[in-house]
Formats: C-alpha cells, structure tokens, sequence
C-alpha cells in the first residue's frame, strides 16, 4: 500500500489480541525486513507499534529504531558478531595449538623419528613437517 500511495514514510502498526505489548523475537525480524526492503524502496519506516485494547509499545520511544538504523539485519549481525568472536576464539586457539605441534615435532624430528609418525601424532601435514626438517637442518 505504500508504494501504491507513493508514500515517502511510514509506521507500521500490529496488534497483540492477548492484550501483552511484549515485543517478540518475531516482532523485531518483521520490523527489520521491511526497514530494509523500506530503505530499498526509499520508504522510511519510522516506528512499529504493537498495540492492545488498552496500551502501546513504540520501537521508536524504546529505542529499537535506533537499532535497526545503526546495525544492518538484527538476526543476522548479532548473530555473526556471536560467531566472529567464537571464530578468533577458535583460530587463536588453533595457532596455540599448531605452535605447540611444532614444538613437538621439532623434538620429535631432532630424535629421529619418521615423518609419517611425527605426522600422526602432531596432526600437522607433511609440508609443515618438511618445513621443520629444512630449518633444523
């Protein structure tokens, strides 16, 4: 309808029959598609009310606006920002992890012990463990 009216604004308005005007999870995926779409459209999505028979919520009063303005998609940038960090957790874990196998294998080499052993017990590859072998000399 507001495309069809040239609309250049507007609110979007639900209501809660069972009279709670908690926003769910729900609520805050709606409101932040059509933002999107509404940018796209150049169409600003001003508020989202969800009302009852007797109250209102207003994203725009609660601050949930200011959210969808400042972070890209709701769901989908905390959920990334969740998994960037559990993602430098893992890599910073996986760098202390390969140091300590090269350590291991350094030893491991300088005692002689084959390659395809080194290998299976480190879990590092043969081009790292042949480039432990090229600086142990």
């Amino acid at each position: 309808m507001a495309i069809y009216k040239m609309a250049t604004k507007v609110i979007l308005v639900h209501n809660h029959p069972s009279g709670s005007i908690a926003v769910s999870e729900e609520d805050k995926s709606v409101t932040d598609y059509l933002y999107k779409a509404g940018k796209f459209l150049k169409i600003d999505v001003i508020d989202h009310l969800v009302i009852s028979e007797k109250k209102f919520h207003s994203f725009e009063d609660s601050g949930l606006m200011d959210k969808f303005r400042t972070s890209g998609t709701w769901e989908i940038v905390d959920k990334t920002k969740a998994d960037l960090t559990e993602m430098r957790t893992q890599i910073i874990a996986d760098k202390a992890t390969k140091k300590t196998a090269i350590e291991i294998a350094k030893k491991m080499l300088i005692k002689g012990t084959p390659a395809e052993l080194v290998k299976e017990y480190t879990g590092l590859t043969l081009r790292d463990i042949n480039k432990i072998l090229k600086e142990i000399g």
